[in-house]
């Protein structure tokens, strides 16, 4: 099916990302984009898990949802405020005194 699709391409794309964005347009639906926006939305860190249990699912989560984004809707802010915000509440009240810049600081 995807091999078909390629070979009847009008213009094969030259670089990973027209490759990509013309292969996500043909094989992927809004619904996809949707759904994986709204497990990003409620994704928690559990009482009982780690941090980095936690945000292991989160990177998953946003890995999937970059690759489907096109218009890369997701913004570091916007990134870092969705993790820091289902942080347990006693490590947000942590983090959020050194006022990280980016999630690779957060997760220090």
């Amino acid at each position: 099916m995807a091999g078909e699709w390629f070979e009847n391409l009008e213009a094969s794309p030259k670089h990973w990302e027209a490759f990509k964005t013309a292969f996500l347009e043909q094989f992927t639906d809004n619904n996809t984009s949707i759904t994986l926006r709204n497990q990003f939305r409620n994704i928690k860190q559990e009482p009982s898990k780690l941090v980095m249990t936690y945000f292991g699912k989160f990177d998953k989560l946003l890995r999937r949802i970059c690759q489907l984004e096109t218009n890369k809707y997701y913004f570091n802010a916007q990134i870092l405020d969705q993790f820091i915000a289902e942080l347990k509440d006693k490590l947000i009240k942590k983090v959020c005194p050194h006022a990280p810049e980016d999630l690779a600081t957060a997760i220090q």
